[in-house]
């Protein structure tokens, strides 16, 4: 078959989405599971793609921090990490919510912003099945239980529901 050509003779039968080599369609069938087979020697993070493994023993195992601010004396791993501090300097707030107008730094803190205006609240306690919309809420609730939750699966505490989520996904990917 030739390879410079539009055709993509692979599709996949979940969504319809067409690759141009079986390999890649093979990649692509991850999205839609939680296999995760590229792991990080370090710390046992999983990952769907070699490449992601790569980034990240890169940048999370290094304290090498090549891209310095030349307002101050901060340094970043990755520039656009830099990208977002120049923001502290410059008040840049290029992320504006369309319906009430707050506007922020970084498309994360909107992205948490738009939950004020929806009835989902995606962070539940283990203990006692309370939902919350952002994740403080639910570690501030979370002392009301004596400050520390069990994993259901094995019983290892956390002191904060993002522990908890990020032992969790170890249990998924096992």
């Amino acid at each position: 078959m030739k390879t410079h050509t539009d055709q993509r003779p692979f599709m996949c039968e979940l969504c319809g989405a067409r690759t141009k080599r079986s390999s890649d369609l093979a990649l692509h069938m991850r999205t839609h599971s939680e296999e995760r087979p590229f792991r990080c020697q370090q710390c046992q993070t999983p990952f769907k793609r070699s490449c992601d493994l790569l980034f990240h023993a890169r940048t999370a195992h290094s304290s090498h921090k090549p891209f310095k601010c030349q307002e101050c004396d901060a340094a970043f791993k990755r520039p656009v990490d830099l990208a977002v501090h120049k923001r502290k300097h410059t008040g840049e707030r290029p992320f504006v919510c369309e319906q009430c107008g707050a506007a922020f730094a970084q498309s994360s803190n909107l992205s948490l912003h738009l939950r004020s205006h929806s009835d989902d609240k995606p962070f539940q306690c283990q203990e006692c099945g309370a939902e919350f919309k952002l994740p403080g809420h639910l570690r501030r609730h979370l002392k009301t239980h004596g400050g520390e939750i069990a994993c259901k699966q094995c019983g290892i505490t956390f002191t904060s529901a993002y522990g908890l989520s990020i032992h969790m996904k170890r249990h998924k990917a096992d």
